[in-house]
């Protein structure tokens, strides 16, 4: 198995740390778990609650929905004031369908992107034919 990994990734370099996209990572991570929780509790207002606990649920909605705004507006900025996410980020958003939110996350999690072939990529985000 090792020598297989070895075989199939000998072209990926290793990764130096950067804090950037580091930082990056955690903001998206951080905006999917508020959207998480925006799913949650949109799904429990689907059953019938009492009245007061409708109430609680549309202010921390409404508070999630103003959270989720300030880091979308956070991480476009991140991106833009990075050159290289900029860059990745105008080439991912070239593909139809596939928008800031999508880049911003593919930017943060594959490290990757731009400086390996595309068949280790596709290895790498587990889209590869492989059994």
């Amino acid at each position: 198995m090792i020598a297989w990994f070895a075989e199939t990734f000998d072209e990926a370099r290793g990764q130096a740390y950067d804090e950037t996209r580091e930082q990056l990572h955690q903001m998206v991570n951080a905006r999917q778990a508020l959207k998480g929780m925006q799913a949650k509790l949109e799904s429990q207002g689907e059953h019938g609650l009492p009245a007061a606990v409708q109430r609680m649920h549309a202010r921390i909605l409404k508070t999630i929905t103003v959270e989720l705004v300030k880091f979308e507006a956070a991480i476009a900025a991140m991106i833009q004031a990075t050159p290289r996410f900029t860059e990745l980020a105008e080439i991912i958003e070239s593909v139809p369908g596939i928008g800031r939110t999508t880049s911003a996350a593919l930017i943060a999690a594959m490290p990757e992107l731009g400086q390996a072939n595309n068949k280790i990529v596709a290895a790498l985000l587990g889209v590869a034919p492989y059994d």
